[in-house]
């Protein structure tokens, strides 16, 4: 799958924890309903799996259905070894439309695919887990809270974004600077504030950014 392979553990990955979705090995695709509870935490500014007691009736616990498309061949890979995504059940237009706006303020690129984000690092960092917890998701957990709330709510509750195309990966840039500004040993927390050591968290993307190796694929 470009930067990440399918193996035959990430088979049983998916049918354990996604047991809706479905690889399809000839067409290099996963496909089918991602469902998922996700509650975003305003203070640690993460998004949690599974919504606790506590938060389940408030807003920000979401517990949402989209179908997608995941598309592993490596012609729908960028630079980043990201697959390209889909939600292939029309709900983005609905939303889009619901709120007078167009798909790019959805994030969505021009052919329908998942704009996951800006966030630069080594294909060896790319696993099932990091995919779907760390991209897919917050992706469709941000759509399905615009659904709800509006994309006014969606922007002022919710983590930042990035401005589309160039002007946003020179916004990266500047935020990844920042954190190299701040010169933080490799076992020291993260100074992008996950609370996770630098070493596994943001150490290398700042080396990806620190060697210019970054490249925007698409303009949005």
């Amino acid at each position: 799958m470009g930067a990440l392979r399918f193996s035959q553990e990430d088979t049983k990955w998916l049918k354990t924890y996604f047991p809706n979705l479905r690889y399809d090995a000839g067409a290099q695709k996963i496909v089918g309903e991602l469902d998922f509870c996700a509650a975003y935490d305003k203070g640690s500014d993460r998004l949690e799996f599974e919504c606790e007691s506590g938060i389940r009736r408030s807003r920000a616990c979401l517990c949402d259905v989209f179908e997608v498309e995941i598309r592993l061949d490596s012609n729908s890979t960028g630079e980043n070894g990201w697959p390209a995504v889909y939600e292939v059940g029309g709900r983005f237009a609905k939303i889009a439309e619901k709120n007078n706006i167009e798909p790019i303020d959805l994030h969505f690129f021009e052919d329908g695919a998942c704009c996951l984000g800006i966030r630069y690092a080594p294909e060896k960092k790319l696993t099932m887990s990091r995919l779907f917890y760390g991209l897919i998701i917050p992706f469709f957990y941000r759509l399905s809270f615009t659904e709800r709330y509006g994309l006014t709510a969606a922007r002022n509750e919710l983590w930042g974004e990035y401005s589309h195309g160039d002007a946003g990966h020179r916004e990266h840039v500047k935020a990844i600077e920042a954190i190299v500004q701040k010169n933080s040993g490799r076992n020291h927390p993260c100074p992008c504030g996950s609370g996770i050591k630098f070493k596994n968290c943001c150490q290398d993307e700042v080396n990806e950014v620190l060697r210019h190796q970054m490249r925007p694929t698409r303009a949005k």
